[in-house]
Formats: C-alpha cells, structure tokens, sequence
C-alpha cells in the first residue's frame, strides 16, 4: 500500500540521551535504531535529536547504534540485534554503491526473524520494500520543494524589492547556480505568486509593480538573487562573493541574496579546521645547509598562501567571542550562517516530521496496531507501502541584516 501522512507537531519534548548498549530483548529495547553516521547528537539541530522527542512523545523504548557510514557495518548491526530478538528495526540506510543489496540483506534477516523495517530519511528500491510485508519507508515529500522554496523567494522579493532591484528595472536578475529542474521551478513559482494580491510589490508611492524574478545571464556581482538546490554550491556562490567583500558585515550596500537548499555544509570545519600554522620545525635554522633551507621556504610560502586565504574568508564565521578550548565544539551550518546575514535563506526538511513518523509506525506495531493506523491515510492495495511525509520542508529566513 502507498501511505500518505500529513503531521503537525504542537509539542516539542527535550529528552536526555538514551542508552547506547546493545538490543537484547523487546523487553529490553522496543526498537533498535541504526544511523548512517555514528549514532551520536552531535547537532542541536539534527535527526538524532528530533528521533529522540519523537519516541519519547511516543513513549517508546529504543536503542541507537551508529555505522560510521560503513554499510557492511551496519548490515552486520542489523542481523545482530535481530539475532538479539529486536522485533522492530529502523534504519538510516548508509549512502552507498550498492545500496539496494545491502537494503535486501537487512530484509531478509528480519523477514526471516518476523521482525519489522522501517527505513526512513534514504532512498530504498520499490523492489526491496515490496518484497516484505512488514517493511517500510518514510520520506519526506519531495515534490513540495519547489513550492516551498518558490513561496520564500515570493515573500523575500516582496519585502525587500527596493534594496534588491539595483538597475531600477522593475525585475530581479536572477542566477541559478547548477541549473535544476527543481530550482527552476521555485522560481517559477515565485513568479506565479508575484503575479497574485497577496504578494503585489509596490512602490513608494504604494503603486504596484509587476516584477518578474527573470533568469539573467549576469555577473555574480551584479546578480540581484542567486537561487541553488544545493547548500554546498551556495556555500562555493558566498567564497565567490566574499572575495569582492561582499555578503559580509562590512558594506550593507554589498550584499547579493543567496537562497539555497539544506543545512549539511558545516561552515566552522572551513574556518576553525582550515587554519594553518608554521610549525617550530619549520623554523630556518643557521646550521641549515641551502637544501633544508629551500625545503623549509617552499613548504613556508605554501602555508603562508593557507594563511592568507583563511584571513581572507575567515568572516564567515565569528570567531571573535570564541575560546580556543571552544572550538572544537562549536556548530556551524548553513543556518546558522543565514542568520549571521550571509545568505538570504535556505529550505530544510523538517526532521520532526520524518521523526514522529519513524515513532508513530514503532509504537503502533509494538501495540500490535496496524502500522499506519492514524499516521498515514488508506489508499489501493498492492501499492509499495513508501510513506511520504506531507509538509516536511521548512523555510529558514533572515530578517534583519541584508535583508
């Protein structure tokens, strides 16, 4: 069966973090939970920690297990804690060549031990997901996010038109970068929206302008918005940028609305990670013979030029109230960059929806309910039983500087 869900989450519940020790028993663990990564909250923001309030709204015992993003790893993971007697398994598939076969191990481990799998936030093949019956997938859906990132291009220009429309055209040059189908189409439906009442821009004299966001083969620079489906070709589109000195703190008036998709690239890895240093053994020494010596200067010009890229870039974050034993523990993505004012905006799935989902199905099977009942609506039989997650993006915007 195909199922559809529509969820609105009206409470979020902060939960400590659960025990990592192994699934022995459903007495024990009621569900195993397998991640791609390590397992571990490391974000504030992450699906990890969204799964967490989700099985405990849902008041469902569980047991995380990472697999470092080795797929074999968690193959194996998987058959153990079935072998343990977990009845219920969900799994963040590993990204990987050959995933499908992989995903096809896991099914007939539990198929065989007449548990169930729930996959969810990875792509499983039709086939694998049909082949038993009490597996599924949860994903969100997808064909929304032109839409979604469509209406905050709509509502950006609307609000900010005066500052963005630089030639006075009455149109916003616009850029895709890494043309898509999906980008495209949000422009498409910003325009769409642009057209109707709600989102009329006027003028100062409170007349009304039909602006169009129009695809534009300009330069960077002179680019009025630059939409991507893809935050780590923003994050490529913002060094461009700040190489002029624009989408900075220093020059209001240099700023070019970026608005992408996700919040993956982890800005403080470029910034914190990426400083260099001369070490002590580079130092030139009297004693040198002319060979160390020129070893030591092309190995010196080398981070030198690391040195002056870093300081080049390094307002991409703000390091300024930052303690050096605070570094490494520091969380910096591309939300956190939207609302430090470089980028305009992103859309994100929602993981509380992808999460109550994953909790809902767990906590309906081990009641002995129907998997779905009041999560996903009925429809045909004989259908792949995928359960997409209505709603599931969400808009990231910045309001105040550049905006």
């Amino acid at each position: 069966m195909k199922k559809i869900i529509s969820i609105i989450l009206l409470v979020v519940l902060v939960l400590s973090a659960m025990s990592f020790a192994g699934c022995v028993a459903t007495g024990d663990a009621e569900a195993a939970i397998l991640w791609s990564g390590n397992g571990k909250a490391e974000n504030p923001n992450s699906l990890i920690n969204s799964m967490e309030r989700a099985m405990y709204i849902k008041s469902v015992a569980y047991k995380h297990y990472g697999a470092d993003n080795d797929i074999a790893k968690q193959v194996n993971t998987a058959k153990e804690v079935l072998d343990g007697g977990c009845k219920i398994i969900a799994v963040e598939l590993v990204n990987a060549e050959g995933a499908d076969a992989y995903a096809q191990e896991i099914v007939a481990k539990a198929k065989e031990k007449g548990a169930a799998v729930i996959f969810f936030n990875c792509s499983v093949g039709e086939a694998v997901i049909a082949d038993y019956e009490k597996c599924y997938v949860v994903n969100a859906d997808t064909s929304t996010l032109a839409d979604v990132q469509g209406e905050f291009i709509a509502e950006y220009v609307k609000a900010n038109f005066a500052k963005m429309d630089k030639n006075a055209d009455n149109k916003i040059s616009c850029i895709v970068r890494e043309a898509s189908a999906t980008a495209n189409a949000a422009v498409a439906k910003a325009n769409a929206l642009l057209a109707t009442e709600e989102y009329s821009v006027k003028a100062a004299d409170k007349s009304v302008i039909n602006t169009t966001v129009e695809l534009a083969d300009v330069e960077l620079l002179k680019a009025e918005l630059v939409v991507t489906e893809d935050d780590t070709v923003a994050f490529d589109v913002l060094l461009e940028l700040q190489k002029a000195d624009y989408n900075t703190d220093k020059l209001i008036t240099h700023f070019v609305p970026v608005v992408t998709v996700g919040e993956t690239v982890d800005y403080k890895a470029f910034v914190v990670d990426g400083r260099p240093e001369i070490p002590s053994d580079l130092i030139i020494n009297a004693d040198d013979d002319s060979k160390t010596v020129k070893n030591k200067n092309k190995q010196i010009k080398r981070l030198k030029e690391l040195m002056a890229y870093y300081e080049a870039n390094k307002y991409l974050v703000d390091l300024t109230a930052v303690n050096e034993s605070d570094l490494n523990e520091m969380i910096y993505t591309t939300v956190n960059v939207v609302e430090a004012g470089r980028l305009a905006g992103t859309v994100m799935e929602d993981r509380d929806s992808i999460s109550i989902a994953v909790a809902s199905i767990v906590r309906n099977l081990v009641k002995g309910d129907d998997a779905v009942s009041g999560v996903a609506s009925k429809v045909k039989d004989g259908e792949i039983p995928s359960v997409v997650v209505e709603g599931a993006f969400v808009k990231v915007r910045y309001i105040a500087y550049g905006a």
